[in-house]
């Protein structure tokens, strides 16, 4: 028996366009702030970004407030991806901060979605 795995790497290089480019149910409410290290596209400084989710669409800003997530590149577009949760990332030691209450609106921006869902989102 042969049993094949495809398997596929995203990495974000704009986190800003990307979390913009989001599908985002009207509802859904919240801000959640980034600190990301990304030591090819950033490698003075981590990228800082917080995403402010209202009215079907996600405004980034420049910044992060002190419960931001904080993570490699590579943990945020595992996240980004839908691959993977806050919590899960936290259990493995790749992600630190953030609050129950962003890691509820993480969630539920995913909706339970595979990884790279599509309209308008890239992937």
């Amino acid at each position: 028996k042969i049993d094949a795995v495809q398997r596929c790497q995203l990495r974000v290089v704009n986190v800003s366009r990307a979390l913009e480019t989001l599908i985002v149910p009207e509802e859904l409410r919240g801000t959640i702030s980034f600190e990301i290290i990304d030591n090819v596209l950033s490698p003075d400084a981590p990228i800082k970004v917080t995403a402010s989710v209202e009215g079907g669409r996600i405004a980034v800003t420049r910044g992060a407030g002190s419960d931001a997530y904080r993570c490699s590149i590579a943990a945020f577009s595992k996240l980004y991806g839908g691959g993977v949760t806050p919590e899960a990332l936290r259990a493995i030691k790749r992600l630190d901060g953030g609050t129950a209450k962003s890691d509820a609106l993480v969630n539920a921006l995913h909706g339970g979605r595979k990884p790279f869902r599509g309209d308008n989102e890239a992937g």
